[in-house]
């Protein structure tokens, strides 16, 4: 179920923080631009073309290298896709 979904831009040097209680799945899907992204004690650089998805409760940190446009989604999967998305390899989704 998506709980809510959008297009943003962003400029150059915007950071943003979300702590450990977020209850939701976050996705993120990076058209263009560079976003510097710190989560589970690792650093990732995402060009454009990228997707990241996130767990519940997982904090990250990021910062926009470039300026960036994105669709992000936040929501909750159904019980198949719940398990796909349990089996990624790499905590942070980040492909």
């Amino acid at each position: 179920m998506i709980i809510s979904a959008g297009e943003s831009m962003q400029a150059t040097g915007l950071q943003m923080e979300r702590g450990p209680g977020f209850p939701h799945w976050t996705a993120g899907f990076l058209l263009s631009g560079l976003t510097e992204v710190v989560c589970t004690h690792q650093t990732y650089q995402l060009p454009g073309r990228s997707a990241m998805i996130l767990p519940p409760k997982t904090p990250y940190r990021l910062t926009i290298l470039k300026p960036q446009r994105e669709i992000w989604m936040i929501f909750e999967p159904r019980p198949r896709l719940l398990q796909a998305l349990l089996a990624s390899e790499d905590p942070a989704g980040v492909t």
